[in-house]
């Protein structure tokens, strides 16, 4: 009897913590949306694709008053582009950062048309022709 109670609370506690995971993340997009301001950050790394995670992820930094940061975003592309692929194209690039004002360490790279539109900012050129391999526009 004791050990069916035990599961429960772990299930719950499980489910509440995903739960949690969820609405957290959710509320830190929410929030850099709408009290943001713009620097340049510079892409120096591409996350390893491992048989347990399939995803990769830009590495960056950028800098505010003075003060280095690194961000992480997901990324994803339409066609299956090796983490090495993607660092010959995104590595030592400038692109623009989004950066909460309250909160400087909760950032997202601007390297796509659509991130652009949200911030309402403009990409390069050269950072339009990334965007369009990437999401094979």
């Amino acid at each position: 009897m004791k050990t069916k109670y035990s599961k429960a609370i772990i299930t719950v506690l499980f489910i509440g913590f995903i739960v949690f995971w969820i609405v957290w993340t959710e509320y830190k997009s929410h929030s850099i949306k709408n009290n943001f301001a713009l620097t340049i950050g510079k892409v120096t790394g591409i996350t390893k694709q491992t048989y347990k995670n399939k995803s990769k992820s830009i590495i960056y930094t950028y800098e505010v008053n003075g003060i280095r940061y690194t961000g992480e975003n997901g990324l994803s592309s339409c066609n299956e582009m090796t983490s090495e692929e993607l660092r010959m194209l995104l590595v030592n690039k400038l692109f623009l950062v989004a950066y909460e004002k309250g909160d400087v360490e909760n950032s997202s790279i601007i390297i796509s048309q659509d991130e652009a539109e949200i911030y309402n900012c403009k990409l390069t050129d050269e950072q339009i022709q990334v965007d369009s391999i990437i999401s094979c526009k």
